[in-house]
C-alpha cells in the first residue's frame, strides 16, 4: 500500500478492468504549475501519429495529467483540453484521459503515483514527459515506441531534446553560452532526459523514486543499464529513436545556466552516494525486488535518504 502522501484527487473515477482492454501505452504528463505551457504541450501530443497508428492496429492508449501541487489553473486547463479531444479528435476512439490532481508538489511523488498506481496495467510502455515541452516531430512518441519494440534488449527508448535556442535564426551569446552547456552533457552514451522517454512497464514498476533524489533520470539511468546492478553498465538498454524529438526552453542567463549545473552537480553526487554507500551493499533479493525496499525503507523514515 502506497504511503499516505501518495493520495490524489481524479477528475474521472479509475479505469474498469474492462475499460482498460486493449491499452497498451500509458503516458503520464508531469506537470506543476505549467498553466502557461500545458496548452502547447498538450496540442503537440495530440498532433501525434500515434493515435493514427494504434487505430490501425486496434489499440488504445491512455493519458494521464498528473497535477502536483499545483497552484495556479494546470489542472483545469488540462482537464478542458482533454474534455475537448475526447470530443472533437479524429482518433478519439484510441484514447482515455485523465487529470489526476496530487495536493503534494514533487516530481518524483507524481512519477511514482502515476507508475505504480494510476498507469493501467495492461499497458506493456510507459511514456513520461514533462508539462513544459513541444513535441517538434509528428511521429517521435510512435518512433520512440517502435524503437522499443525493435530492440528487445532495450528498457528505455528517448528522443532528441533540443534547446528552443537552437532553432534561433540569430542567436545572442547567451543563446551559445546555453547551447556549449548542451554540448557538455549530451555527448555521453545512453543520456537519458527525464523531459520525454518511453520505458518498458516491468522495469519502470521495479523502480521506486526516494522522495529526496532532486533529479530522477541519472538514477534511472544507473538502474536500467546495470539491470538493477547486477550487471557492468550497458548503454545499449538506452536506444535513441530516429525522427523523434522535442523542444524545450533554454537557461540562457548566466545565473540561471550556473544554478541549474549547480543543481545537476548535488544530483549527481546524491545519485552517486546512493548508488555506492547502500544500494550496491543490498543482497540480490532487495536489488531484485527494488521498488518494494526503497518504498518500505521510505516508509519507515522519509528522510532517509
Amino acid at each position: 500500500m502506497l504511503a499516505p502522501d501518495h493520495r490524489a484527487v481524479q477528475s474521472k473515477p479509475e479505469l474498469s478492468a474492462d475499460a482498460a482492454v486493449g491499452i497498451t501505452i500509458s503516458l503520464g504528463i508531469l506537470a506543476w504549475n505549467e498553466a502557461e505551457a500545458i496548452g502547447a504541450t498538450l496540442e503537440s501530443l495530440f498532433r501525434q501519429s500515434l493515435f493514427a497508428e494504434l487505430a490501425q492496429r486496434g489499440q488504445r492508449c491512455e493519458i494521464l495529467c498528473v497535477t502536483n501541487g499545483c497552484t495556479d489553473q494546470t489542472p483545469a486547463i488540462a482537464a478542458n483540453i482533454f474534455e475537448g479531444q475526447s470530443n472533437h479528435h479524429p482518433w478519439k476512439s484510441t484514447f482515455t484521459v485523465r487529470v489526476v490532481n496530487v495536493p503534494e508538489r514533487g516530481k518524483t511523488n507524481a512519477w511514482n503515483l502515476f507508475v505504480h498506481s494510476q498507469s493501467a496495467r495492461t499497458a506493456g510502455v510507459l511514456f513520461l514527459m514533462d508539462g513544459d515541452i513541444v513535441i517538434r516531430e509528428p511521429n517521435t512518441i510512435w518512433n520512440m515506441y517502435t524503437a522499443l519494440l525493435n530492440h528487445p534488449g532495450a528498457a528505455i527508448a528517448i528522443d532528441q531534446p533540443l534547446k528552443d535556442v537552437a532553432l534561433k535564426a540569430k542567436k545572442s551569446l547567451r543563446d551559445r553560452l546555453s547551447l556549449a552547456t548542451s554540448r557538455m552533457t549530451q555527448t555521453s552514451a545512453g543520456q537519458l532526459t527525464g523531459q520525454l522517454y518511453g520505458i518498458r512497464a516491468a522495469v519502470a514498476r521495479n523502480i521506486y523514486l526516494p522522495r529526496d533524489l532532486l533529479v530522477e533520470d541519472g538514477f534511472i539511468k544507473i538502474i536500467v543499464c546495470t539491470d538493477f546492478l547486477t550487471r557492468p553498465t550497458a548503454n545499449e538498454r538506452i536506444v535513441r529513436a530516429e525522427r523523434a524529438a522535442h523542444v524545450f526552453q533554454a537557461y540562457t542567463s548566466v545565473r540561471d545556466v550556473l544554478r541549474n549545473q549547480r543543481r545537476q552537480m548535488i544530483a549527481q553526487t546524491i545519485t552517486h552516494l546512493l548508488v555506492e554507500k547502500y544500494l550496491n551493499a543490498l543482497p540480490a533479493a532487495a536489488k531484485a525486488n527494488l521498488a518494494e525496499t526503497l518504498r518500505e525503507q521510505e516508509q519507515g523514515d522519509p528522510l532517509w535518504l
